[in-house]
């Protein structure tokens, strides 16, 4: 078993790794650590990178777990979707997806964990990938034998080779962003990049 955290349009290395992984489970009894994938995604837009950031109230303070993190309305969803409009309406699969990610973020979840699930789900879902999952029900740690990724991070490309992006930095593929860039930008191929 494998355990991953929750997350936001993961990065690339996360679905990469979740699809390699022997049962993969996603964490949902965790202490909320900030600034995470669970509640981040990086772009690509015409500035550079991009951070996209779902905010959330921690209802029991430091010791809110993961599927009791509330999901704060304050204008995020509108942000959030004009952000990745303008990074990938002029990609080869907006057409095909961007109206999958708006529907996404309009949605009512009140929870992250919820918002999350039907965003990994769709992702899935796009990538051709069934793999069923599966929440933890307790917490437990054991060093020894604990099989957590907590890390997703590469800049080597040891993850994935290089795509066509719209916002291309001089030449150079930026790696390991959120599985949108790939998604907008490689359609139905984004699958070869993951598997």
């Amino acid at each position: 078993m494998h355990i991953f955290p929750t997350a936001y349009f993961a990065p690339i290395a996360y679905y990469h790794a979740y699809v390699h992984a022997k049962e993969p489970v996603i964490e949902a009894k965790e202490h909320f650590v900030k600034q995470t994938i669970r509640t981040r995604c990086e772009l690509l837009g015409p500035n550079g990178k991009q951070l996209l950031s779902v905010p959330v109230e921690r209802i029991n303070g430091n010791k809110t777990t993961v599927e009791d993190l509330r999901i704060v309305e304050d204008g995020w969803r509108k942000i959030h979707w004009k952000t990745i409009e303008t990074a990938y309406s002029s990609s080869a699969y907006f057409d095909y997806y961007g109206m999958e990610v708006k529907e996404l973020l309009e949605s009512d979840h009140i929870r992250l964990i919820d918002l999350n699930d039907a965003v990994h789900q769709r992702v899935l879902s796009w990538l051709d990938i069934e793999i069923p999952t599966i929440y933890t029900t307790t917490y437990h740690l054991q060093p020894e034998t604990d099989d957590r990724i907590t890390s997703f991070d590469t800049e080597s490309g040891d993850v994935h080779a290089p795509y066509h992006q719209v916002f291309r930095q001089k030449e150079m593929c930026l790696l390991n962003l959120s599985v949108l860039d790939l998604i907008f930008n490689e359609g139905p191929m984004a699958r070869k990049w993951i598997i």
